[in-house]
């Protein structure tokens, strides 16, 4: 949360979704953090890239056609999901953090940390 500026209520479930799909946690933190990277560079929403990359692990490549990440769909069709993973961890590497580090990011943190405080003020 505090290191990307990402309420917990998106995190958990888009890392759930991946852990649901590849039932192994390590697997699954690789995926998400490279989700991370994916929605940070191409707007798209988190769910929607944890949702393709879980498809993706099931053996449907084509539902990362339509994040519009720079891969076309002979080459989801015709490619193995680890060299498909390698190819967009390449592509994508420390978007996420690049962009927590700008100004709509700090607010976005800042945003967190408020939402946490009025969690923990009106849990009490």
């Amino acid at each position: 949360q505090s290191e990307f500026g990402i309420v917990d209520d998106k995190l958990r479930p888009a890392y759930q979704t991946l852990a649901v799909s590849t039932r192994n946690s390590e697997q699954a933190q690789k995926l998400f953090n490279l989700s991370l990277d994916i929605s940070a560079s191409t707007g798209r929403d988190l769910s929607s890239v944890t949702g393709a990359l879980s498809k993706a692990f099931l053996g449907n490549n084509t539902a990362l056609s339509k994040l519009g990440i720079g891969i076309s769909k002979a080459d989801l069709k015709a490619g193995k999901f680890d060299e498909i993973i390698a190819q967009l961890t390449t592509t994508f590497a420390g978007s996420a953090t690049a962009a927590a580090n700008t100004f709509q990011g700090s607010l976005d943190k800042l945003g967190v940390a408020s939402a946490n405080v009025q969690e923990t003020l009106y849990a009490a």
